[in-house]
């Protein structure tokens, strides 16, 4: 039976991951037709260019940050921290940064589009020391995950981006939902001095320093 008149108007030509699907159906036999069927159904690159505004938060990590320059960095920001551990740095009127999440590459980044970051949806499987982050760190990025290899570690002030003020979810952490529930505990690329390090607390909804024996999370930003 021929299309009908509706079915006729709704035809295009095929992409060219399709037509190179075809041929190489045509050249290599059952490989390629396997090979054409997933381009048949991948019309498009499977890491898909994102369309970011210019990043607005530091990203370069600094290696003598004080209390008085986080206390700043917050207030300056509108950053929610809930002075839990009675930091002079807290802030518990602040309504926190306003995000504009989207989940992307099936669930794997979480593209904010207020902050122009993108953010690993997961994080790591386990706790580390600080230098083990570091090390996470490059072999992620030499993964190529999600199509990219220039991940790092988010400064304090990218990470307290994602503080909410009210604690949600399973169980309740000041982070959106949209991120997996188990990094409470997040490393920073900042540092205090030589032996004190920069961690966001999702838990207590807070950021204090802490020395490398602490165990922390990494959430990789790019």
């Amino acid at each position: 039976m021929l299309p009908s008149r509706e079915q006729w108007r709704r035809w295009s030509l095929p992409s060219k991951y399709t037509a190179l699907g075809f041929l190489l159906g045509a050249v290599f036999g059952v490989a390629g037709s396997g090979l054409s069927f997933y381009f048949w159904l991948n019309p498009r690159s499977p890491v898909e260019p994102i369309a970011l505004p210019p990043p607005i938060f530091r990203s370069a990590p600094v290696l003598e940050l004080a209390a008085e320059d986080v206390r700043e960095m917050i207030k300056k920001n509108g950053f929610f921290d809930s002075g839990a551990s009675r930091t002079p740095w807290a802030n518990p009127e602040a309504d926190g940064f306003s995000n504009r999440f989207e989940i992307k590459e099936n669930g794997r980044i979480v593209v904010d589009y207020a902050s122009g970051l993108v953010w690993d949806t997961n994080g790591s499987n386990e706790m580390m020391y600080y230098a083990d982050a570091q090390k996470y760190i490059e072999m992620f990025n030499k993964s190529n995950s999600s199509g990219h290899s220039d991940w790092r570690l988010p400064t304090i002030e990218e990470a307290m981006s994602l503080m909410d003020k009210k604690a949600n979810g399973v169980p309740p952490m000041h982070i959106d939902t949209v991120f997996n529930r188990q990094p409470w505990a997040m490393w920073t690329s900042d540092k205090q001095d030589s032996e004190h390090m920069w961690v966001t607390y999702f838990l207590r909804g807070e950021c204090y320093p802490t020395k490398d024996g602490y165990w922390g999370w990494v959430r990789a930003v790019r």
